[in-house]
């Protein structure tokens, strides 16, 4: 049986801001594929880990792709295992910038992001 696990975004990286909706740079994006990458690797194998983003959140093209495209770029190649990832939470303009990063990237392999409403 599938486990599912959620990770909080809001409190990414710092207990004393609970409330971050801006995920912006790609600077934070890599200190966030730092600590997501760690988490999923610590979860057992074939399991998902749901990002679940607070509502009214934004992210940019930088953040995205340092966080979510090498994500799935890793979890493509294998080195999470059979482990992967799902997202929930994102706005219409974040969910925009992500396709527009895959389209700019222009990967060499297909990426899918699977996106949970609500």
């Amino acid at each position: 049986m599938i486990t599912v696990f959620y990770y909080e975004m809001s409190t990414l990286g710092s207990s004393s801001d609970s409330n971050l909706r801006f995920f912006l740079t790609r600077d934070q994006g890599e200190r966030a594929y730092k600590l997501i990458s760690d988490y999923l690797s610590s979860l057992p194998d074939a399991e998902i880990l749901v990002l679940d983003f607070p509502g009214h959140q934004l992210m940019d093209a930088s953040f995205a792709d340092e966080l979510l495209i090498q994500l799935m770029e890793h979890i493509n190649r294998g080195e999470f295992g059979r482990r992967t990832i799902a997202v929930k939470g994102l706005t219409a303009d974040t969910e925009l910038n992500i396709r527009a990063v895959i389209e700019l990237r222009r990967l060499q392999e297909k990426i899918a992001i699977l996106m949970i409403d609500g």
